[in-house]
């Protein structure tokens, strides 16, 4: 808990209580700031961290070239797509021809 000091009383540390008896005070001060350094370290060691991994991630973005969408594998691929879209186009148009044909029994 932290002690809580009212404007119009002077500070423990300006009045020299502190410093006259500073055995219980200043060692809950000491374990607050050990545990703030703490807390600090463990914020730097997670910041530090995410630096470094948005810095590989910009190095592998900047690694990665753009596709070359004239190159022959490619023109392949795209072909290859185009002829999947019109197989499917026909099979869709198929199954609607199916579907409202009337049912034979």
């Amino acid at each position: 808990m932290r002690p809580c000091f009212s404007p119009c009383s002077p500070s423990p540390i300006l009045d020299g209580s502190l410093t006259s008896h500073p055995g219980p005070q200043l060692a809950k001060l000491e374990k607050v700031a050990d545990r703030l350094r703490a807390e600090l370290a463990d914020l730097t060691a997670a910041l530090n961290a995410r630096i470094v991994y948005f810095a590989n991630l910009q190095k592998l973005s900047d690694d990665v070239a753009d596709p070359d969408m004239g190159h022959k594998s490619w023109r392949g691929l795209l072909v290859e797509t185009e002829l999947l879209r019109q197989e499917e186009r026909a099979s869709l148009s198929s199954l609607e021809s199916l579907s409202s044909s009337p049912a034979r029994h």
